[in-house]
Parts: C-alpha cells; structure tokens; sequence
C-alpha cells in the first residue's frame, strides 16, 4: 500500500470511527458542524506531528527525517483530510 492511499484510508476510518463507535459518537454528536470539521483537522495533523517526531527521534521510520520527508509528509495529512472529510460527508445521515 502506497503512503498516500494509506494517507486517505486512515483518514476515511477516523470518519467511521467517530461516526459507528458508540462511546465516540455520542461524544462527537455533540459537537457543531465546525467543531467536528476542526477536531478531524487537528487528529490528521497531530498523527503527522506524532509520525515526524517518532521518525526523527526513535528507531521508527514513517517519514525521511529532513526538509523533503517533511515536505512530503504534509502533502499526505493533506490526502488524509481529503479522505477523512470526504467520507464523513457521505456517511453522515
């Protein structure tokens, strides 16, 4: 699986999980539109953040630990977004 379609598939599941999960949805149902918009935005960016610190820090290697991994990591928390907003529209009742 390429980085960018595992990029939009963690971005669709974070949709389906607060969407079905139960606990979640009822936490996250009492959200506003732009509330729930913003909270999405800042997982999909906190999960960049945690993959770069991880890879420049630990033994892990999500990212290339330089300007061009970076680069390349915040083009894919773009494709996250993507993916989780596009599907929380279409899952949404």
């Amino acid at each position: 699986m390429g980085q960018e379609t595992f990029a939009l598939s963690v971005g669709a599941l974070l949709s389906f999980l607060f969407e079905y999960v139960p606990g979640v949805k009822t936490w996250f149902d009492g959200l506003d539109a732009v509330q729930k918009r913003l909270f999405m935005l800042f997982l999909c960016l906190v999960t960049g953040g945690v993959a770069v610190i991880l890879s420049c820090y630990t033994s892990f290697s999500f990212v290339e630990c330089s300007e061009s991994g970076v680069m390349a990591l915040v083009e894919t928390v773009i494709l996250a977004i993507v993916g989780n907003q596009s599907t929380h529209s279409i899952i949404k009742k």
